[in-house]
């Protein structure tokens, strides 16, 4: 059994309360919602603070407001691709944004929202908490998809990480075996590295097992079942990238679909090509989010492990897993020097 242990951040000073209240922040919204010209189904945003910290979180309200003449049928408002997404953009204009949203229940099977007999004038409230990851102005917008057609929100700035430009956000991983630390790819798969920061920071990654241990390849932990099938309840669109799978590599694991990854992550023990999408033909491309950049000692240990085969649930895959069990027992936010990129 591997010992609890309840999150933590390093090295961060974290806003608890934020900068303005709900009530603020539905007058903020209220006032764009006021002030558009927009017909139809209109969303607009208001955030709850103008700076954050690397590591912290901040809160976005979102309004959606009937501004037509008659009833409008729209689904309620939820962090998802059918619902909300936001846009936002770090690069100050210098590369294409990306969206922060997720699926819910699986992409096979979409959630199902509750539909709403919008009146005109009438309004659906939700609060977001929306993680940071990198040093950069956020302007973040949201776009809406509950209605007959897409609509977009006006666009609020976030400075995130301002006199921190000497560093960047990592996660230190304490395991069974020692402590390694990871560096995102963050502006190589966004979404996926701030889902991870975001289950980082609600203690999800502590107190899982190292289920699977494929020696000299990889070995796979973040399942809340521990036996492969777990989810946090969400998948996430893949993001592939051209960072290679090589020693110290942390990728996501997926289902047979692009877009199957959730929370359950491997890291590579050795050059795998046939995560980059290489040979055998077309190979199993997977999302590569960030790497080791201390420990790598302690990631050899792991792949060291003697191993069982055992089949999962489905009695038809075999994998193998650590006959010793291990796994890892608590992550951390952690502020570490920025790093030189590599080319690959």
């Amino acid at each position: 059994m591997i010992a609890f242990a309840l999150p933590s951040i390093v090295g961060l000073t974290l806003a608890v309360v934020p900068a303005k209240s709900e009530a603020e922040l539905q007058q903020a919204v209220e006032a764009v919602l006021n002030a558009s010209k927009d017909k139809g189904i209109v969303v607009a945003i208001a955030a709850d603070r103008e700076k954050a910290a690397l590591g912290d979180e901040f809160v976005v309200e979102v309004g959606v407001q009937n501004k037509g003449d008659g009833p409008d049928k729209v689904k309620d408002l939820g962090l998802d691709t059918q619902s909300i997404a936001f846009e936002i953009d770090w690069t100050d204009g210098k590369g294409k944004p990306f969206l922060y949203t997720e699926t819910h229940e699986s992409y096979a099977k979409p959630a199902e929202f509750k539909m709403n007999d919008l009146k005109p004038g009438d309004k659906l409230w939700k609060s977001f908490t929306l993680p940071t990851l990198k040093e950069a102005p956020y302007k973040i917008k949201a776009i809406y998809k509950g209605g007959v057609s897409e609509v977009r929100s006006n666009t609020v700035t976030i400075a995130v990480g301002e006199g921190e430009e000497a560093k960047e956000l990592g996660v230190v991983a304490e395991s069974t075996k020692g402590t390694f630390t990871i560096r995102f790819f963050a502006d190589d798969a966004p979404n996926t590295a701030l889902h991870f920061v975001r289950q980082v920071k609600a203690g999800f990654y502590s107190d899982k097992s190292i289920f699977r241990l494929e020696p000299s390849r990889l070995f796979q932990t973040g399942d809340p079942k521990g036996d492969g099938t777990g989810t946090a309840g969400y998948t996430i669109k893949g993001e592939l990238n051209p960072r290679k799978h090589v020693e110290g590599t942390i990728s996501m694991a997926r289902a047979n679909h692009p877009d199957g990854g959730g929370t359950q992550f491997f890291v590579c023990l050795s050059p795998t090509p046939f995560f980059d999408g290489g040979p055998p033909p077309g190979g199993y491309p997977c999302t590569a989010f960030g790497e080791v950049v201390s420990g790598i000692d302690v990631i050899r240990e792991i792949g060291k492990l003697d191993v069982a085969e055992w089949k999962l649930p489905d009695g038809k895959t075999t994998w193998h897993k650590p006959v010793e069990p291990v796994g890892i027992t608590k992550m951390s936010l952690q502020l570490i020097d920025k790093q030189t990129e590599q080319k690959q």
